[in-house]
């Protein structure tokens, strides 16, 4: 819902009744003129088609890896097997951050497995390899460059100059999911809904961060928001930032001891002159994983922060949300489907909910920006995002309205 005049948008929530009606909900954060406007993203049938694939395909990631003994080099395929059988391979695995699952590679012909050296992952080859899977399943995803977007709706909002703001909990563990998420008071400034949060200002983010060494573990929209507070010169930000491996779609990544997220937690272990806050996220680049491998890996973390507040009471713990983005071909939105990132988030949500962790919900922040919706999201969404961070970080410093 929008107002473009204005500078307000806001995005609405859907309730599926079950029985073919719904109720669509919005927080109207102005008076005046809106605009409603409703885009069907996926069919049924194609999420149908999506939930097969990330069950049963394991095949869809295929990873290079170089081998080298420092002299000769021997490049191979390989891929992550979360169950099966596999004769003269070479195989790496890691039960503290994978689970069970397993990254298995074609040995090389001369080398040993041990001199793994790096992987890569092409898109090209992921967007080649869904299209040989699609088949006759194509006709499901014909309009996914092109989202069907219903007749706008038109609606003028009174003024009640008896409402009053509501009264928001502080940013905490564990907060229920509301029914918005907030607005866009302008096209720099997000007002949440889900709790209490304010517009930093400098000399308040360093009081924040006094005395906190901040981790952050995942894909390349968490690096954003760590780019970003590095990019604002504080005298005293102490920022750790890792791009986790086994991730599609990237370059060459050393392969080292094969470290995931829950061993990078689990290295953390000065919290007594510091608090360590740890922002993690797991959902671009890991959308072609299957179901049961993506699960094993989130509750191999899991584990991992529940180590980390066992021995660091006073850690603090942030999961980051996937949010919506633009699909600009067909295969693009099998593999990266935006049903497939929202179902991530639910998957997350169930994992890691009731151990004390905070949930930093971007989605309807960054879907109802005017700015076109991508993996990287401008400037101006990641300041936001760093702003609900910091008041999930520092509650007790968020001025009361």
């Amino acid at each position: 819902m929008s107002n473009k005049e204005l500078q307000k948008w806001t995005a609405g929530r859907v309730k599926d009744y079950g029985n073919g009606t719904y109720s669509l909900y919005f927080y109207a954060g102005w008076k005046g003129d809106a605009v409603i406007t409703v885009n069907l993203i996926s069919y049924r049938e194609s999420i149908i088609f999506l939930n097969f694939e990330r069950n049963f395909n394991n095949d869809r990631l295929i990873w290079a890896a170089n081998f080298t003994d420092g002299i000769a080099i021997e490049t191979t395929n390989c891929t992550i097997i979360n169950e099966g059988i596999w004769e003269d391979k070479c195989y790496y695995v890691n039960p503290s951050g994978l689970g069970k699952t397993a990254f298995v590679c074609d040995k090389p012909k001369k080398l040993s497995c041990e001199t793994l050296s790096t992987t890569s992952h092409s898109l090209h080859a992921l967007d080649s390899g869904t299209k040989e899977d699609l088949g006759s399943a194509a006709v499901y995803f014909s309009r996914q460059e092109e989202p069907y977007i219903g007749e706008q709706l038109r609606v003028k909002i009174k003024d009640n100059k008896d409402y009053k703001f509501p009264d928001l909990p502080s940013c905490g563990p564990d907060l229920p999911v509301t029914l918005s998420s907030g607005y866009w008071e302008d096209d720099l400034t997000f007002v949440p809904l889900m709790c209490r949060s304010q517009q930093w200002e400098i000399n308040n983010i360093e009081k924040c961060l006094l005395r906190k060494h901040l981790y952050f573990y995942g894909d390349s929209t968490i690096q954003q928001i760590s780019l970003h507070l590095r990019s604002l010169h504080l005298k005293n930000a102490n920022v750790t930032s890792e791009f986790v491996l086994l991730r599609a779609g990237s370059p060459i990544q050393s392969f080292a001891e094969g470290i995931m997220e829950a061993d990078y937690i689990d290295n953390i272990q000065d919290c007594t002159t510091i608090t360590p806050v740890v922002i993690f996220n797991a959902c671009f680049h890991f959308g072609a994983w299957t179901t049961r491998a993506y699960i094993e890996r989130l509750f191999s973390t899991k584990l991992a922060m529940m180590r980390l507040l066992n021995r660091c009471p006073n850690a603090i713990v942030i999961i980051k949300s996937a949010h919506a983005r633009n699909v600009i071909s067909r295969v693009q939105s099998v593999h990266s489907a935006n049903y497939v990132m929202y179902d991530m988030d639910r998957m997350m949500r169930r994992i890691f909910g009731g151990i004390g962790v905070r949930f930093l919900d971007i989605w309807d922040l960054a879907l109802s920006h005017p700015a076109q919706n991508g993996v990287h999201m401008p400037k101006e969404v990641i300041n936001q995002e760093l702003y609900l961070m910091l008041s999930y970080t520092c509650p007790e410093m968020v001025r009361t309205p």
